[in-house]
């Protein structure tokens, strides 16, 4: 959601990075069970072991405007996470004292 409403800033770069490097690659490997390895390594790595999720990493590293780098970050992401689906968790508010 961040990246959705900074797409036209010049810090959206700093978020998709920041979301690539923390989030998406190392969730990536842990839920393959794959050995993380250092970030300068993800590209051969992922040419080796996935490389329709190397060629999708390369474009987010590669794209050089917002929009496409937004949707980029958003079709690598959903490699791990299966949908962008907003949904409530339907708890009850609870009175704060």
């Amino acid at each position: 959601m961040d990246g959705r409403a900074q797409v036209d800033d010049p810090v959206h770069v700093l978020t998709v990075m920041t979301t690539v490097s923390r989030h998406v690659i190392p969730l990536l490997y842990a839920s393959r069970g794959w050995w993380d390895v250092k970030r300068e390594h993800w590209l051969p790595d992922l040419e080796r072991r996935a490389p329709g999720v190397a060629a999708e990493l390369r474009h987010v590293l590669e794209v050089s405007d917002g929009p496409a780098r937004q949707a980029a970050l958003e079709t690598l992401t959903l490699r791990l996470t299966g949908n962008f689906v907003y949904e409530d968790g339907q708890s009850t508010p609870l009175t704060v004292t």
